[in-house]
């Protein structure tokens, strides 16, 4: 599987580069989107080569933690994909993990430029669970729904899975890959990989 952070950074580098972009009034939007997700996956990069994933015992026992994120789909043969803000909660008292995607933009790298324009949808994470491995808290949780932009319309549904980063559990990371997550793209299944950050 992808790794999630390295997922984030692609779409935000697709964003940033080439000679313009176009696409309409959601083409800024997206563009500054897709970056501030890219810094986003470097420090929660960072804070994983220094601190390491967070081991289950260093999470408290009640209380919730919310996250503040970024999500990607991303089409695994082409270099294009659907970024938005992430929402995501876990209750610590039962283990538990919730949250969403949504406002979504897309990029499109084609002709030596990058498209980038708005897209709709909504990504529920659903059903998740924290539990020990190893030592470790591993979180796994079902995803569904569908974005539609670029020409485009594809609908999720599998499971994704991650874990907490650092020693205080500030960051989180999820994905889910072809291998746990069926796709369609405009009705044809299709190998989309997905990553979903954020900080609390």
């Amino acid at each position: 599987m992808k790794n999630g952070f390295a997922l984030i950074c692609v779409i935000g580098l697709v964003a940033g580069c080439g000679g313009g972009s176009g696409g309409g009034s959601g083409a800024s939007g997206t563009q500054a989107m897709a970056l501030n997700a890219a810094a986003a996956a470097e420090r929660l990069d960072a804070l994983e080569q220094t601190e390491g994933l967070t081991d289950y015992d260093n999470l408290p026992s009640s209380g919730r933690a919310t996250y503040n994120g970024y999500g990607v789909l991303v089409n695994d043969a082409e270099e294009n994909g659907f970024i938005g803000k992430a929402t995501l909660t876990a209750d610590f008292g039962d283990d538990s993990l919730s949250g969403h995607v949504e406002q979504f933009g897309y990029a499109e790298a084609a002709d030596g430029a990058t498209k980038l324009s708005s897209a709709s949808g909504r990504l529920d994470i659903t059903n998740g669970t924290i539990t020990d491995l190893a030592g470790t808290a591993q979180i796994d949780a079902d995803v569904s729904g569908n974005v539609t932009g670029g020409g485009k319309t594809v609908v999720v549904d599998g499971q994704a899975t991650g874990t907490f980063v650092g020693d205080d559990y500030d960051g989180i990371g999820l994905a889910a890959s072809p291998d746990t997550m069926t796709a369609t793209e405009n009705g044809v299944q299709s190998d989309y990989y997905l990553a979903v950050i954020g900080e609390r």
